[in-house]
């Protein structure tokens, strides 16, 4: 039974601690996600472009982590490019339109990443992007991940998955 009626529910209290403590209890695992698509099925890929022009490929699946003895599977999504761009410079969440010319962008990163990771599984690099992405949709490896602002996970690298994670 609520302790408000209807008409008293706007003035009621709001407890931020018990807020934050039910966000986190409730909050993705981080971690190095594998994928398995024996057991969750391949990943999607879709071709973008974003108005600046850049042909990027969205993937998006499950993929499962384990903390001490918990298993958990999430649905990941990420974006990679082999056009090279540099990482933004923002002040908070603006955009101030300069790059840094020492660091590349994420979807950079993750291209240059699946590249390296490709070629340590397959001992030779891949021929061509359409191997890269056909082996990202349907392959084996980690995705190391953290939790966003938003509470959703982010894609922070591409690697082997360890032997006997799989």
């Amino acid at each position: 039974m609520s302790d408000f009626s209807p008409s008293d529910l706007y003035d009621a209290p709001i407890d931020a601690a018990e807020a934050q403590a039910i966000a986190k209890a409730n909050a993705k695992p981080a971690g190095d996600y594998v994928t398995n698509p024996d057991q969750f099925g391949e990943f999607t890929d879709t071709v973008q472009t974003a108005d600046d022009g850049r042909v990027s490929v969205a993937f998006f699946g499950r993929a499962a982590v384990t903390k001490r003895t918990e298993t958990v599977a999430n649905t990941l999504r990420f974006k990679l490019s082999p056009e090279a761009r540099h990482k933004k410079i923002y002040d908070g969440d603006t955009d101030t339109g300069q790059v840094d010319p020492n660091k590349h962008d994420l979807q950079t990163r993750l291209y240059a990443e699946a590249v390296a990771t490709f070629t340590t599984v397959n001992g030779e690099p891949p021929k061509n992007f359409g191997q890269l992405v056909a082996w990202l949709r349907g392959g084996v490896y980690a995705l190391n991940t953290m939790l966003g602002r938003d509470g959703e996970l982010v894609v922070l690298h591409v690697k082997a998955a360890r032997k006997g994670r799989a």
